[in-house]
């Protein structure tokens, strides 16, 4: 009789733990494999290209970048060597910038998401950005983090930054550059003072 008593409760024991094993197993499954639970990706684009226009159907900028990655859970693509190209008024001049990696974050009604106000370029490592007008006065900017909002024509960096011009060369700790206007605005920091070279009118002429 006891023996018996004891094999039920083996058995018992046996099939709470396997029934309690299969209910995790089920309810884990749905969590492993939703792609949006651990942000992959749901887009791959090669040689991908993104053309934004205003109301009036003008070209307000382009993005394009070797290769595109797009995260749906946060609804941020990734780019690699990316490109922008952002249009002002004088659309034969834009603004050409590149770098080694960014990313896109689109604007959006979704009140979870932060920063959705407007769209958002990020670029690091090797940012490069420059503007060629007709007459042949140009800008250069160099530094290794920059941040674009294409909708206001606006960029900035809060690392170190060189500027070239005309005129010479600014370096400075970090900068805000409103680009319809063509206005430039320098900070210092704890590392890098606003520093400027200029280059005498006569030489600029002999070279």
């Amino acid at each position: 009789m006891a023996a018996s008593r004891a094999l039920i409760i083996l058995i018992l024991t046996f099939a709470v733990a396997w029934l309690a094993s299969w209910l995790m197993s089920r309810d884990g499954a749905p969590a492993t494999l939703n792609p949006e639970a651990k942000n992959e990706p749901d887009l791959y684009m090669v040689n991908a290209i993104i053309d934004q226009y205003d109301e009036g159907g003008k070209p307000k900028h382009k993005i394009k970048a070797f290769k595109l990655t797009h995260y749906p859970a946060t609804d941020i693509t990734t780019l690699e060597q990316p490109r922008v190209k952002v249009y002002l008024e004088d659309t034969a001049s834009p603004w050409d910038i590149e770098s080694n990696f960014g990313r896109l974050t689109p604007k959006s009604s979704n009140k979870a998401l932060p920063n959705r106000d407007e769209e958002v370029v990020e670029l690091w490592e090797r940012v490069f950005a420059e503007r060629t007008r007709l007459s042949g006065d140009f800008v250069n900017i160099r530094t290794e983090q920059m941040t674009v909002y294409p909708d206001r024509d606006y960029l900035e960096s809060r690392v170190k930054v060189y500027l070239d011009d005309q005129s010479g060369r600014t370096t400075a700790g970090a900068m805000n550059a409103y680009l319809e206007q063509t206005r430039y605005e320098f900070f210092t920091n704890n590392i890098q003072r606003v520093n400027t070279i200029f280059i005498p009118e006569v030489k600029r002429h002999i070279e």
